[in-house]
């Protein structure tokens, strides 16, 4: 528990913010896109692993953030946060390189049902993002509610993503990320 009093204090801190600004801006839309979009096209194995790689990694470290280690400085801490992702992800990848048979069924299916797949991708990275949120038990109801908007941009950005291609969602993503925190500020 220690750890996870830690990780609160530093991302409250205001000499944290440029890094919590670099984080959500640039880094985070970089893995969320490869993790939620990068596989949206006709299936691809390499891209599946990487996609599910990344996103196996950003869910495992926010799953994990009280048992892991976090250093007290704001920087060190910022690096230790992209690392931990990181390795996390590299962990799976090579995990899911042992299961290469796995892609065979998974390639049919996959491409008989591309509705399916963009609107669980949406879902998915709006269940993500409850672990941006500050929710008490009574929330729980308006849940629907309060996703709905990460909803919209998983499908603005999936739509994005399918039409011009990744690079594109990822700017798109950056930008709404942007305008939030700065929203935020004058707020």
């Amino acid at each position: 528990m220690k750890s996870i009093k830690i990780y609160d204090s530093i991302v409250q801190q205001s000499s944290y913010k440029p890094y919590f600004n670099l984080l959500s801006v640039i880094i985070y839309p970089i893995l969320e896109e490869i993790s939620f979009r990068l596989p949206l096209t006709n299936f691809n194995v390499r891209n599946f692993k990487i996609s599910f790689s990344v996103f196996s990694g950003l869910l495992i470290s926010f799953l994990l953030v009280d048992s892991l280690w976090w250093p007290s400085t704001n920087f060190a801490f910022f690096l230790i946060e992209i690392f931990y992702i990181l390795v996390l992800s590299c962990i799976v990848f090579i995990l899911l390189n042992y299961k290469r048979d796995a892609f065979v069924n998974l390639k049919k299916r996959w491409n008989q049902k591309p509705n399916i797949i963009f609107y669980s991708s949406a879902t998915l990275f709006a269940f993500m993002h409850i672990f941006n949120l500050d929710l008490d038990i009574y929330d729980v109801i308006f849940l629907p509610l309060i996703l709905l908007p990460f909803f919209i941009f998983g499908i603005s950005f999936g739509y994005v993503r399918i039409r011009l291609g990744l690079t594109y969602s990822i700017l798109l993503h950056m930008i709404i990320n942007g305008l939030v925190l700065g929203l935020r500020e004058l707020g």
